[in-house]
């Protein structure tokens, strides 16, 4: 299976290939990972990555990940933002049975710039 853009290119799925989407699970070992960035024309990025056990046994995991960013240019008039939110929650119902749960939300807002 090809994966990422080559995959788009030359996969064997209809209309022109196969994109395999990873979403990051979650893990038994807690942990919390931050992270900011700016730059130049007032770009500032933060992004926040933490998971672990929700209950003592370990059955139940979470993962979270979420970004805010901004963003100016060098061109007046233009701009934008960014706000991004991903949970995970994962059950181990039996040793055979694990569900989970993942939801995502997005709010991409840019001026178009040609």
């Amino acid at each position: 299976m090809l994966k990422g853009p080559s995959g788009a290119l030359y996969g064997r799925s209809d209309p022109g290939g196969t994109i395999n989407i990873l979403t990051k699970q979650p893990v038994a070992l807690p942990f919390v990972e931050m992270g900011t960035l700016f730059g130049s024309f007032g770009t500032a990025r933060t992004t926040d990555d933490a998971g672990g056990p929700l209950t003592q046994d370990g059955s139940v995991l979470y993962r979270f990940n979420g970004v805010l960013a901004r963003q100016d240019s060098f061109r007046d008039y233009v701009d934008g933002d960014r706000v991004l939110a991903a949970p995970v929650v994962s059950w181990q119902v039996t040793p055979d049975t694990k569900l989970t749960v993942e939801a995502q939300y997005l709010r991409n807002r840019a001026t178009f710039d040609c």
